[in-house]
């Protein structure tokens, strides 16, 4: 993994944004719910999807709350960071544990740490850093909406979003071993 990181590595790293972007600043939610899927807003494009079947068959351990609220953060990583250069995100997240593993950069959960280590490598190949800060879950209606399946709601709150969704990366590209 970091050899091919090196191999594509110019060398120079530029600095980072003095200002922290708030991701409300950027238009950036995401969210999950347990029993339906999660979602996902940037700038007008969003995702939304059912939880992949193949997850529960693949974790070590059951798909904890931490865990469901912090894979969307991984997938808009995947498909927008590449739009986030030299960004400091602020992900608002409406679950305690997640805002702690984001900004410690670590987990105790190995299914967890799975996702932390796509999540790292997305921010060092990408040249964005990610902080976390936790939201009352009310505040969050327009990715609510996404990982309920909620479209009438998600139109209102976001009614500049594409009327397409994003699709979203397969499994196996949001976790890695």
């Amino acid at each position: 993994m970091w050899r091919d990181f090196l191999k594509g590595w110019n060398r120079v790293t530029f600095l980072y944004d003095e200002h922290i972007t708030l991701a409300s600043d950027i238009e950036l939610y995401t969210d999950a719910a347990s029993n339906f899927g999660f979602g996902g807003l940037f700038q007008g494009k969003w995702f939304s999807s059912t939880w992949p079947s193949e997850l529960s068959t693949s974790l070590d351990s059951d798909m904890s709350m931490a865990f469901r609220e912090l894979y969307p953060i991984v997938v808009a990583s995947l498909l927008w960071g590449h739009l986030w250069n030299k960004k400091r995100i602020m992900f608002h997240c409406d679950n305690e544990a997640v805002v702690n593993i984001v900004n410690k950069g670590r987990s105790k959960v190995l299914d967890i740490m799975k996702l932390m280590r796509t999540l790292t490598w997305l921010s060092v190949k990408q040249n964005f850093t990610i902080q976390c800060q936790h939201i009352p879950g009310v505040k969050n209606v327009i990715a609510d909406s996404l990982s309920r399946f909620d479209f009438q709601t998600f139109q209102k709150a976001a009614p500049a979003a594409e009327t397409v969704p994003t699709p979203c990366p397969k499994s196996w590209q949001v976790m890695w071993n």
